[in-house]
C-alpha cells in the first residue's frame, strides 16, 4: 500500500483536494482465486456466473480457507456464526492490494477474494469481541494476512445541499442503530473487467440504486475525493467519492422510508410463513422482498417516478446534515447526530467531503 504522505483523522489514508475523475483511475486487477476455482469446475474464467456457480464457490471458498489457515471447517461455523449468526457471504469480493498516485492519476491494484476469506477475515479482526461476548477462543495456526477488503462510500449531497445519512437498521449483524453515509458497500467480482467505470464506479451506482433508489441520471459531478480505512466492518479500504444528486433532501428521505416499511413488513411475514423450515436463512428473506419491491418499481418506472431501493432495509431511516462549514466542523466532534452514535468511518467521509468541497471555496 502506498504510504501516506500525510497523517490524518478517521483512518483516512488519503485527501484529493480537487478531487479525481473516474477516468484518471487506473486498474490493475489480479482474478487469481477466481481462476483457480474455475479451472476446478473445468470452466474458463470469462463462463463465471455467480447465480451457476454459488453453491460450487461457497464449498470451495471454505475448502480453501481451511487449508490456508488450518482451521476445521467446524471451527469455521462456529466463529462465523457467532458474529454473523446465519449468514454466509456468498459473493466474490475485492482487495485493494496497493495504490499510487502521481501527476493526477490514481493507479490501484485489486484482486479477487473468495467469500469464506472474506467473511473470515472480519470475524479474525473482531477476535477480542467474540470472545468476549461468546466465550469462543479463537485458535487459527496461520492466520489470514495483508487482505484489504474494498468498498465505496458515497458522500451523497441533495440538491438543497444536505449530505444522506444512514442509521443502520437492527437487521444489520454488525454497527445496528449507529449512523454510516448511504451509500455504502462493498465492491463485489461479477465478471471480467477492464476499467475503473466496470469496477469501482459500477459498485457506487449499484449501492446507490440498492440503497437509495436512485440511478445515475440523479447526479452529476462524481469525483473520488479521498480513501479511507474501516476498522468497524469491512476491516479494509475504501474509495470515497461526492456525488451531487438533482433532488432535495426531502424527497430522497420520503422514498426511502416509505420503501423501508414495506419491505421490512414484507421481510416480516416471509421470515414467519418459513420459520420451520430447514435452511432458511435472513439471506433468503431478503431475496424473496426483493420480488416485491421489484414489482412495485415496474409501475414507478412506467410513470416516470423514483425507484424504491432494493436494500432499504439496511437503514431504518436516513438523516441530511447540512452540508456547510458550521454544520460539518460540529459533526466532526460529535458522538451522535440526532440521537444517533456516530461510526468513525462516516466522520472521516464527511471530513473528506468538507476538505474536498467546502475548504477550497
Amino acid at each position: 500500500m502506498s504510504k501516506m504522505k500525510q497523517r490524518f483523522a478517521f483512518g483516512i489514508k488519503e485527501i484529493f483536494p480537487e478531487g479525481i475523475s473516474v477516468e484518471k483511475i487506473i486498474v490493475r486487477f489480479d482474478t487469481g482465486s477466481v481462476d483457480k476455482f474455475m479451472c476446478e469446475c473445468g470452466q474458463k474464467l470469462n463462463e463465471y456466473d455467480s447465480k451457476i456457480h454459488m453453491k460450487d464457490l461457497k464449498d470451495f471458498s471454505k475448502q480453501e480457507l481451511c487449508r490456508e489457515t488450518g482451521i476445521s471447517a467446524q471451527q469455521f461455523e462456529d466463529y462465523v456464526s457467532a458474529v454473523y449468526r446465519d449468514e454466509r457471504f456468498e459473493k466474490i469480493g475485492v482487495s485493494l492490494d496497493q495504490y499510487d498516485f502521481q501527476e493526477g492519476k490514481l493507479e490501484v491494484k485489486m484482486s479477487t477474494v473468495l467469500p469464506a476469506f472474506e467473511q473470515f477475515w472480519r470475524v479474525q479482526n473482531r477476535a477480542f469481541e467474540i470472545r468476549q461476548k461468546h466465550g469462543i477462543e479463537l485458535s487459527i495456526p496461520n492466520p489470514l494476512m495483508d487482505l484489504s477488503p474494498t468498498f465505496v462510500d458515497g458522500l451523497l449531497i441533495s440538491a438543497d445541499s444536505e449530505v444522506i445519512l444512514g442509521v443502520r437498521d437492527n437487521k444489520s449483524d454488525i454497527n445496528s442503530g449507529e449512523i454510516l453515509v448511504c451509500p455504502a458497500g462493498g465492491i463485489d467480482y461479477k465478471s471480467a473487467v477492464k476499467s475503473a467505470e466496470e469496477l469501482i464506479i459500477g459498485a457506487l451506482w449499484n449501492e446507490t440504486l440498492d440503497e437509495v433508489g436512485l440511478g445515475k441520471e440523479y447526479f452529476s459531478n462524481i469525483r473520488l475525493a479521498g480513501l479511507i480505512y474501516d476498522g468497524t466492518i469491512a476491516f479494509g479500504n475504501g474509495f470515497v467519492f461526492t456525488m451531487k444528486s438533482s433532488l432535495p433532501a426531502e424527497c430522497i428521505i420520503t422514498n426511502h422510508q416509505y420503501a423501508y416499511q414495506m419491505q421490512t413488513s414484507v421481510m416480516g411475514k416471509i421470515a414467519a410463513d418459513n420459520m420451520n423450515k430447514v435452511g432458511f436463512t435472513s439471506n433468503d428473506v431478503r431475496r424473496q422482498s426483493y420480488q416485491v419491491i421489484r414489482a412495485a418499481n415496474k409501475l414507478l418506472k412506467s410513470a416516470g417516478q423514483p425507484i424504491l431501493p432494493e436494500d432499504a432495509w439496511e437503514h431504518s431511516m436516513l438523516l441530511g446534515l447540512p452540508f456547510d462549514k458550521q454544520h460539518t466542523d460540529i459533526f466532526l466532534v460529535q458522538d451522535t447526530y440526532q440521537g444517533y452514535p456516530i461510526l468513525e468511518e462516516a466522520r472521516g467521509d464527511v471530513y473528506i467531503g468538507q476538505r474536498a468541497l467546502l475548504d477550497k471555496k
